[in-house]
Order: C-alpha cells, then structure tokens, then sequence
C-alpha cells in the first residue's frame, strides 16, 4: 500500500472549510447557516476530490472531467470498488498484539444526498414555493448541518488516512502515466481511458494473461497512399494529422450522411 503526495492539499483544505463552517454555526442567523452550508460543500468536495487523486491511476479519464463530487465517485466506484467504504488495515506483529487502524472514509450515497441537500440552503425558494407558502426554516436547517458535521467529524477522526492498496493490472500509456486497473473493474469491462491524456484501450485476454492496445482508426493519405492510425480520442472536428510517411497535413470534417432505411 502506498500514499500518494499530494501538491493540492485537498484533505487539508476540507479540514479547514469543516471549522469555518463550525464557527458560523456558533451563530446560527439564516445568513451564517447559507454560508457554512456552502463551507460544508466545499468540504464534501475537498473529501471526494482527494479520493480521485489518491486512485487516479485507476480512475478514467471521464471521472476526472466531472466536477460534481457525487457522479465522480459513482464512476470511481465502478472503476476501482469499495473506494469509498471504511478501510479497515491489520498489522501482526510476532509475539505481539494485532495493530488494527481504520481510514474512515464518505460513502458515495451519503455524499450524494448531502451535497445536493447542502446546494438547497443556497437558493431562495421559487416564487411558486413560496406562494405555496414554503419559507427557509432556520432550525430544520440548522440540525441538517449540524447531521452533516458529525459525519464530517467521524471521517476526520480516522487514525490512517489516504492510504491506497496497490493491486490489478498495470501498463504504462504511450504518454508516460502507469493505468491501473482492479480485478473488479477486468471483470466486467474490456475498454477504459489515460487518466492523464485520454487514450483509449481496448483490454483483453490472451494466453492466460491481460493485453492492451490503443484503439484507433485507420486511414490512408491520399498523395502517398501510406496507411496511417489516429487514436480515437483524437477523432473531433476540426482535429489535425499528417502522414507518417510523406507529412502530408489533414484536418478533419464532420459530416452528416443521408441513407436509404435497410
């Protein structure tokens, strides 16, 4: 197992977003209780965000272009599994007691109910509520927040943190990264994506082993008639190639094509 430096300082940032939203609670007025619910969200994204970069080798890239916290770690989970549940690591040492350490970590269903409730203390009500006779309640939403606090504080109380356990298939992409990827993810997936540039791979299984190759299209250049690969990610409108023989320069075009129904 391993823990990955992180430049960002994302646990760092949710732990000081958590205090700041505690201090505003210390007065909860309907202004305070808006801004330490946004401090809370903030939070919740720090948590989940840190999440990512501690499994990035084993996320894809997709994930990573999600900014909302919920839908990122649902995608994590699929890829990776049981990243967002309590890890739980036991150390035996002979002669002496089991060392027991639990990370305690934010589920993906509590992150989701919760951020999304959080966004709710952020808005005014819509006129159509409002003459519904719906009005921001200061004390439901206070004992929400505080509810949210003492999840937050029960993750912050672990005695570990950010640890990874190292395992699955590895190979390096033609960008440098190393992808990984978790005998749960090879279970049921044969294609996935660079966490880092977006390259493609097929993967599959051949001689009792787990093989990968970029996917990607052929075309031929029409001066040389030599034949050329473009990776798939890189097939978007407007996107350039060349010849690897004769240079040859190309752009791509999007059209549309009407056929007969067969």
């Amino acid at each position: 197992m391993s823990k990955p430096k992180s430049d960002l300082k994302l646990r760092e940032r949710a732990k000081e977003h958590l205090e700041q939203a505690k201090s505003l609670l210390a007065s909860p007025t309907e202004t305070n209780i808006c801004y330490a619910a946004l401090e809370l969200r903030l939070c919740i994204e720090c948590l989940a965000y840190r999440l990512l970069e501690l499994y990035k080798p084993q996320s894809s890239f997709e994930a990573i272009s999600k900014w909302q916290p919920d839908k990122m770690l649902k995608e994590l989970v699929a890829v990776a599994g049981g990243v967002t549940s309590d890890l739980v690591i036991k150390i035996d040492f002979p002669g002496a007691e089991t060392v027991e350490a639990t990370e305690k970590r934010p589920d993906v269903k509590w992150v989701r109910s919760n951020w999304q409730a959080l966004g709710s203390f952020l808005h005014t009500p819509t006129i159509h509520q409002m003459s519904k006779g719906r009005k921001k309640d200061s004390a439901d939403a206070e004992a929400r927040l505080q509810a949210i606090i003492e999840e937050l504080d029960r993750i912050f109380s672990s005695e570990i943190f950010d640890i990874v356990l190292e395992f699955g298939t590895a190979w390096p992409c033609s960008c440098g990264f190393m992808i990984n990827r978790s005998p749960h993810w090879l279970a049921s997936n044969n294609r996935t994506s660079c966490s880092e540039c977006g390259t493609e791979y097929e993967v599959y299984a051949a001689d009792n082993e787990i093989r990968y190759r970029p996917i990607v299209i052929d075309w031929l250049c029409s001066e040389c008639g030599t034949k050329n690969e473009i990776p798939i990610h890189k097939i978007k409108s407007n996107a350039e190639c060349k010849c690897s023989f004769c240079g040859t320069n190309y752009k791509l075009k999007e059209q549309f094509r009407i056929t007969k129904k067969t």
